[in-house]
């Protein structure tokens, strides 16, 4: 083999080898480490599931794999709709990445995600922009310190105080507005969407086989 065919073979070689490397199989936590786990947080419906996965699996994948361990896990609890956190993702020193994403199983369909939109400030969650201006007591630049009492530092605190309030028509929050510190009541169904079915748990399925 000449020099020439050598440096393609190698060439693709590493493709195919990157590329299988980018799509790992769905599966739980194997005898290697790959795959995800689960841990309950307050309840069979309510958990979180890590996956550790090669360092070179694509982004994209990642995403739907995390969110893809939520919906079984609700499935096999036999839950119909789930809602699922952002992953959080860390790299770790074996080369891979641990994806952590909190799940949320639901009977019946229900109210999900988040109708504002935060980023993260130095005291709590800065309202970027507001989806539902109508019906939100927030204005843009708030930014919310509490939620029914409980402190707020990201979106994922924001989705559990919703989860566990979810009967209610609305929250108490604790803001400060102009440098002022004031307390608002925000309907819920301004924070919340609809949660996903097990048709999008199949669409889930058909991305990561």
């Amino acid at each position: 083999m000449n020099k020439f065919k050598l440096l393609v073979f190698c060439f693709v070689s590493s493709a195919l080898f990157l590329s299988c490397a980018s799509r790992p199989p769905f599966q739980e936590k194997d005898s290697n480490g790959i795959g995800y786990e689960v841990k309950d947080i307050q309840s069979p419906s309510n958990f979180q599931t890590s996956a550790t996965l090669p360092a070179s699996t694509n982004n994209n994948y990642l995403t739907k794999y995390a969110w893809r361990s939520v919906g079984e896990v609700c499935a096999q609890r036999g839950f119909n709709f789930f809602d699922f956190s952002s992953p959080e993702t860390t790299s770790t020193r074996e080369n891979k990445v641990l994806v952590n994403t909190i799940g949320y199983c639901f009977k019946e369909s229900t109210r999900r995600g988040l109708g504002i939109t935060f980023k993260p400030s130095k005291v709590g969650l800065e309202v970027e922009h507001l989806n539902n201006k109508q019906n939100s007591s927030l204005k843009v630049k708030d930014i919310v310190l509490e939620i029914q009492g409980k402190k707020v530092a990201t979106t994922t605190d924001v989705k559990q105080v919703v989860y566990i309030n979810t009967a209610k028509s609305s929250v108490d929050m604790a803001v400060i507005r102009d440098g002022k510190n004031i307390k608002i009541v925000e309907p819920i169904s301004v924070l919340a969407g609809f949660n996903f079915d097990h048709e999008y748990l199949k669409a889930l399925r058909k991305w990561t086989n």
